[in-house]
């Protein structure tokens, strides 16, 4: 009489063995030491403790091999994003180089540009020359376009906006080193530089501004040596 109380008690702790197993493994929970199961019996439960050992095994294993590749993506991201990052900073050391602004003389401002001139290189031209302009306090400006590629009408409004955007700030503009060709290409476009100081050379366009430079200095009695020459700009 007392023995079927004692095995009913005992698939009942081997029940909630296996429940508690289950469990486990539902949330994550794979160590041997919680999750073990031991078969002591052979019996008929013996087939489903074995079945759930190995159903909990191969879990395990598919758990760690996506742990390994979740931390693999993990570290491929990071590296991705890294990447990224050094290519855009790259990006904006380009932009920089691209549109170099030369603080040359007191005063005086030169923007280089050579290549092609989009719409996107232009807006960073006149971002990068407005704000030189306000942070040197700058009042002329020379925009040299000597190895500026072949003239459209794009590219001649580009240039013009340029310009204009400047002399919004009080700063004097000249455009120096439009090319015979340049300068035919120009006659057919819709935009026209009537009221734009122009001149052959930057050379010229540098000693229009100094000399102007010196004259005002004479004229405030300063020495003739006012006006100096800056060693580099960014």
């Amino acid at each position: 009489m007392t023995e079927e109380p004692t095995r009913t008690t005992v698939e009942r702790s081997r029940i909630d063995r296996l429940v508690d197993v289950l469990s486990l493994a539902a949330v994550g929970e794979f160590s041997h030491e919680r999750c073990a199961i031991d078969v002591d019996q052979q019996d008929e439960f013996a087939i489903l403790e074995q079945t759930l050992s190995l159903f909990i095994q191969e879990l395990a294993a598919a758990h760690r091999e996506n742990e390994l590749h979740v931390h693999e993506l993990t570290e491929s991201r990071q590296e991705l994003e890294n990447q990224l990052s050094t290519i855009k900073n790259q990006q904006a050391a380009i932009k920089r180089l691209s549109t170099p602004i030369l603080e040359v003389w007191d005063d005086v401002l030169v923007l280089p540009v050579i290549g092609v001139v989009d719409a996107e290189r232009a807006a960073d031209m006149t971002e990068h020359l407005l704000r030189r302009v306000v942070e040197t306090g700058s009042g002329s400006v020379i925009i040299d376009v000597t190895g500026a590629a072949g003239f459209d009408t794009a590219t001649a409004d580009h240039f013009l906006r340029l310009l204009k955007a400047a002399n919004l700030l009080g700063a004097r503009c000249i455009l120096t080193g439009i090319s015979a060709e340049n300068a035919q290409a120009l006659i057919g476009t819709d935009v026209h530089f009537e009221n734009v100081v122009t001149l052959a050379t930057l050379k010229e366009g540098l000693k229009r501004f100094t000399d102007r430079t010196r004259s005002q200095a004479a004229k405030r009695g300063e020495p003739k040596s006012a006006g100096r020459a800056r060693p580099g700009g960014t």
